[in-house]
């Protein structure tokens, strides 16, 4: 195991949504959210200490009684958009996991999301392999000091075990040692037993990388009038990861299943960003 101060990279992630997949709302009324986004903010561990310093000056151009913490859900519209737009500006690469879990119950596998935290560590798993190609590309150039390694920091969030996380990561690992197709998952990247969940008013990033999924699932959750709101997730399209096309789509943001197999509005079909 790595030490914390040898890792390369920071990797915060949290969720928007949930992972019921039964009485979907169409509208902001009861049930549960017909989708679920996962989403990681990648900082250099050289950065990560300038964290709380960018948190600061996002809130404290907020009027009115200084907040303490930065949280999505609490900021106004214009704010919204303020702090999509200043983290924007930030030296982090952005990574978002949409599912689209109105598809699940016609999906021959439904049976295996319905158990508890199934479909979460399942949009984790490509979490990991987009972070893990990204961070080793990076190591490979020897752009950032430490071991090339990330670790994993979840913003914790109740009912989940990350011991079963961990173990569900080495699992992955050992059936690709002998696989003759093995996962995208560049292990050397990935520090499986640094894995670590916290609050999210206990660290600055947490606190960052709270706006991107909830920005991406604004864009494709209605509200209680139907609508949906895709400027803050466009916003955050200059620190999306991409691909060797530049592409986004895919690469930092990435449906499931694939757009093509989704019923979706034009309005909602601008996640593709």
């Amino acid at each position: 195991m790595a030490a914390s101060g040898d890792h390369s990279f920071i990797v915060y992630i949290d969720e928007g949504g949930d992972d019921g997949i039964r009485s979907f709302r169409h509208t902001g009324d009861g049930g549960t959210s017909p989708w679920l986004v996962i989403a990681g903010c990648i900082v250099s561990a050289k950065h990560d200490a300038e964290m709380p310093g960018w948190r600061n000056a996002i809130i404290g151009a907020f009027p009115g009684k200084q907040r303490r913490d930065l949280h999505f859900k609490d900021l106004d519209h214009s704010q919204k958009l303020f702090a999509a737009a200043e983290i924007a500006k930030l030296p982090v690469r952005l990574v978002a996991i949409m599912s689209n879990k109105t598809t699940i119950p016609n999906h021959p596998r439904k049976t295996l999301f319905e158990k508890k935290n199934t479909l979460y560590w399942y949009l984790c798993r490509y979490l990991v392999e987009r972070v893990s190609m990204w961070c080793a590309r990076r190591a490979r150039k020897k752009l950032d000091p430490g071991n090339g390694m990330a670790k994993l920091i979840f913003s914790r969030r109740g009912g989940l075990d990350y011991d079963d996380f961990r173990a569900y990561l080495l699992r992955l690992k050992e059936i690709d040692r002998d696989a003759e197709t093995p996962s995208a998952i560049d292990w050397s990247a990935i520090d499986i037993e640094a894995v670590a969940a916290m609050d999210h008013a206990s660290r600055a990033g947490l606190q960052i990388a709270d706006t991107p999924p909830s920005a991406f699932l604004r864009a494709v959750a209605p509200d209680r009038y139907g609508n949906v709101e895709p400027h803050y997730a466009k916003l955050l399209a200059p620190r999306m990861m991409m691909n060797e096309k530049e592409l986004i789509l895919g690469a930092g943001v990435k449906p499931v299943p694939r757009l093509d197999k989704m019923t979706l509005t034009s309005a909602e079909r601008e996640i593709s960003v």
